[in-house]
């Protein structure tokens, strides 16, 4: 039975290629390896990068409820104080 579009009249002759099964099989196996690979590395890359950003948040966070405002401010003007002093 050949229907009209089908190159192949049976299954095994179509897993096998025409004599060129290595060929094609191989090819679409290291395709699919490598879309999937690159699936996983782009959801290990984004979680890391989610959880370098969560780690960031939370030592922003801790760094300024840690410090007052009023400390932050003396600090900086005495910082700028010492940058103004080493020009002289």
């Amino acid at each position: 039975m050949n229907l009209p579009g089908i190159a192949f009249s049976s299954v095994s002759e179509f897993f096998a290629m025409g004599g060129h099964a290595l060929y094609v099989w191989s090819a679409w196996g290291l395709t699919a390896a490598c879309l999937v690979g690159l699936v996983i590395a782009t959801r290990l890359s984004r979680r890391a990068l989610e959880a370098d950003i969560r780690r960031r948040l939370r030592r922003d966070a801790s760094r300024h409820s840690s410090h007052p405002a009023s400390h932050r401010a003396s600090h900086r003007s005495s910082h700028q104080a010492s940058r103004h002093s080493s020009r002289d």
